[in-house]
């Protein structure tokens, strides 16, 4: 079986990272226009796994330089892909990429049924911050959850 490679998406890519969006997030999922956005704007990164010439899964997030802060905003994996390490490789990418821009701190939203994504945030660091009621609908809650994923240069304190 071919390795997965992940790279950053393409405008080519749009129809794959579609398919995982309708496939894995049922009416939660991004508009054709965001995904567009999160591919083409410099403050997101939009990274694909691709086995062969197949999207099989898809991590999106954005940041601000400024403020040192990054937000995973969509992780997909086609089902029979799950449990095979994608979505940790994705994670793992798009918080490389976002702390070589100088991110600090990283969030994300997930909602509290989605039991594999919320065991995969917490293995990779993620603590829990609060539950947001109602984040993605009547009766739909989230978690918020955050990480630190760089310690940035350390500060000088003068001790008198």
């Amino acid at each position: 079986m071919p390795s997965v490679k992940v790279r950053v998406a393409t405008m080519k890519d749009l129809p794959g990272i579609m398919r995982l969006e309708a496939e894995c997030f049922d009416e939660r999922r991004f508009e054709q226009e965001t995904v567009t956005a999160f591919v083409v704007r410099n403050d997101t990164i939009a990274l694909v796994a691709v086995d062969e010439r197949m999207i099989v899964g898809a991590a999106m997030c954005m940041f601000s330089k400024r403020c040192g802060e990054g937000r995973i905003a969509s992780i997909a994996v086609m089902d029979g892909r799950r449990e095979k390490g994608l979505a940790s490789r994705l994670l793992i990418e798009c918080e490389k990429r976002m702390m070589a821009l100088g991110v600090r701190r990283c969030g994300l939203e997930v909602g509290i049924e989605n039991t594999p994504a919320i065991s995969l945030y917490l293995k990779h660091g993620y603590v829990l911050k609060t539950m947001a009621k109602d984040y993605y609908g009547a009766k739909k809650h989230a978690y918020l959850m955050e990480k630190s994923i760089s310690k940035g240069p350390k500060k000088k304190v003068k001790v008198s």
